[in-house]
């Protein structure tokens, strides 16, 4: 089962197309072990906020309890397309510890 991963570093918004007709969300975190797998980001819900932003959860599969796994941070990437960019300002991904925010500069 999924589970929010330890920290959010980084948000990136790629667009695509001109004007923009949808984005790619990257997000660069940290785990707080080697072994997990399945990165991931999870939409929280289909429509923004009345603010315009729209939140994501950044989730990935932890490692077996039975599995050796360094007790060390790891780094973590995930992505994810998002084509309706109606009523979004800002894209906000959440983790254990922080959130971040990257903002849709060019709407």
């Amino acid at each position: 089962m999924a589970e929010l991963v330890y920290q959010v570093d980084k948000v990136t918004l790629v667009p695509t197309g001109s004007p923009p007709v949808h984005i790619e969300i990257k997000a660069e975190g940290m785990v707080s072990t080697s072994g997990w797998t399945n990165p991931q980001l999870i939409l929280v819900d289909a429509k923004p906020d009345k603010d315009g932003n729209l939140y994501y959860d950044f989730k990935a599969t932890p490692p077996d309890p039975d599995d050796v796994s360094l007790q060390v941070l790891t780094p973590i990437k995930a992505s994810v397309f998002l084509y309706d960019l109606t009523g979004v300002k800002a894209i906000v991904v959440k983790s254990v510890t922080n959130e971040k925010t990257a903002y849709l500069k060019w709407k």
